[in-house]
């Protein structure tokens, strides 16, 4: 689970940094290749983060009565 919430940690920190560099990007050129990257950057995180949801709700945790085991203590 630890390999998963890392990758999901660079993913953000990969997005961050993009959206920091087409914020600052002052070129008018360049604005299509940032867009092209920014779609492949956040489909990437959005990926990872469901593959991070999917296993930690079937494989990581015991399926019982509730989906994930705090819920019973809230």
């Amino acid at each position: 689970m630890q390999t998963h919430a890392v990758v999901n940690l660079s993913m953000a920190t990969l997005l961050a940094l993009w959206a920091l560099a087409a914020t600052l990007a002052t070129r008018p050129d360049t604005s299509d290749r940032y867009d092209t990257v920014g779609a492949i950057l956040l489909g990437l995180a959005a990926g990872a983060g469901t593959v991070l949801v999917l296993l930690a709700t079937i494989a990581y945790f015991p399926v019982g009565e509730f989906l994930l085991p705090i819920v019973p203590s809230l």
